[in-house]
């Protein structure tokens, strides 16, 4: 179970890994790959508990692409690993923020308010989590990553899961 909810949390970020607020800063190539280094070296620190490393090489990953919702999303994991929760709070909080931009660029993939589901629950407003999924049934109720949340009553399993309850705040 645990591993299928980090399998899940990636891919639902991968999915929506995204920029911030208007127009997108400009990021040069180096700094995106060294950002996308960091994180990778970070992925494996968190696979062997060192959160402390992996909390560095992510705080540089933001500093780097700070219009990136999966390095803010997974930074809030780290530190919540931490125990350090207002700063999980704070990368939270961010990455809700670039999700919710990245949909309003872009409303063509509910991607970014399934994620944003997620967040909610780790945030513990799970009232929100609730409004963001009925947006996504009333704007996306045909796509089959909708339908499929809906169907197997995905968010209620996140608010029961322990491993995210273990991460939220």
């Amino acid at each position: 179970m645990k591993r299928t909810t980090i399998v899940l949390l990636a891919a639902l970020a991968l999915s929506a890994a995204g920029c911030g607020p208007g127009k997108p800063k400009e990021i040069s190539k180096a700094a995106r790959a060294e950002a996308a280094q960091n994180a990778s070296e970070a992925e494996f620190a968190s696979q062997i508990r060192d959160w402390g490393r992996a909390e560095s090489l992510l705080s540089r990953s933001v500093e780097l692409d700070p219009e990136n919702s999966q390095y803010w999303l997974h930074l809030g994991v780290i530190r919540r690993r931490l125990n350090n929760t207002s700063g999980a709070r704070k990368a939270y909080e961010r990455a809700r923020d670039l999700l919710r931009t990245d949909y309003k660029r872009d409303k063509s993939s509910p991607a970014p308010l399934l994620v944003e589901i997620e967040v909610c629950i780790l945030l513990g407003k799970p009232d929100d989590a609730k409004k963001v999924l009925e947006m996504a049934k009333r704007e996306h109720g045909d796509d089959p990553n909708v339908r499929a949340f809906v169907d197997n009553n995905v968010l209620q399993k996140m608010m029961e899961n322990p491993d995210l309850k273990s991460i939220g705040l």
